[in-house]
């Protein structure tokens, strides 16, 4: 592998990069993890998705980003992204001691009816809410179980930053720009501008693919740009 580069907690809670070398990722239990039985090999296309992300997966598991799934040894590298996993993986970012502590007594304070006392995500969907990072969709619901579309990742990244005014000339340039929705058309040119998504490589060409939910290995990847363009 590659060098890579891990987050290192400093003051004020906000972490750093130092560089890190790559140590062997557990590739091989990701790809257990699609497979639909012991017996059946991963697909050739599998294998390329897996091998694609394999060190966002490495770094963002490293760090304990995204841990996997609890009480499994199961990453799910192809799994549709909810928004309550989003919102952990990004208050685990700019609070590195939340991997290690207990949520299960944590009581919801988002007015949102929907978010469950003491789940694994509980203490993500207060922070995210107090912080207007997440406020809700039509402000009534957080729908932790509802998968992140590219453009909602965006958008909460985006706010996250404090991006106003984004210029708009890379999105525009877009082939499918039309296809982003209106209230995300800031926070995804913002995305475009940082480097934090690219696009989606089609024969050549790249698009947004806005309403795409993102896989937890494409989400690995989004931290991991992030961390690298200094963002975080």
């Amino acid at each position: 592998l590659r060098r890579i580069r891990r987050v290192q907690p400093v003051e004020k809670g906000r972490p750093r990069l130092q560089t890190w070398k790559g140590h062997r990722s557990r590739v091989e239990l990701y790809r257990k993890d699609n497979r639909a039985s012991p017996e059946s090999a991963p697909s050739r296309a599998l294998s390329f998705f897996l091998h694609l992300y394999e060190d966002a997966v490495t770094f963002c598991n490293f760090n304990k980003y995204m841990t996997g799934y609890a009480d499994t040894d199961l990453f799910g590298p192809s799994n549709a992204l909810t928004r309550a996993e989003f919102a952990t993986v990004l208050y685990r970012i700019m609070n590195p001691d939340a991997a290690f502590a207990d949520f299960t007594n944590v009581k919801n304070e988002t007015n949102l009816p929907d978010v469950e006392d003491g789940k694994f995500y509980t203490p993500a969907a207060n922070w995210a809410v107090a912080e207007g990072i997440i406020t809700g969709v039509d402000g009534k619901e957080f729908q932790p179980n509802t998968p992140c579309d590219r453009q909602t990742m965006c958008v909460i990244l985006s706010r996250l930053f404090g991006a106003e005014n984004p210029s708009m000339d890379k999105l525009n340039s877009m082939p499918d720009a039309e296809g982003v929705a209106v209230w995300a058309t800031k926070g995804v040119a913002w995305a475009l501008n940082e480097g934090v998504i690219s696009g989606v490589d089609v024969e050549g060409t790249r698009y947004i693919q806005a309403d795409t939910v993102l896989s937890r290995a494409m989400a690995a990847q989004v931290v991991a740009n992030s961390c690298y363009n200094g963002l975080f």
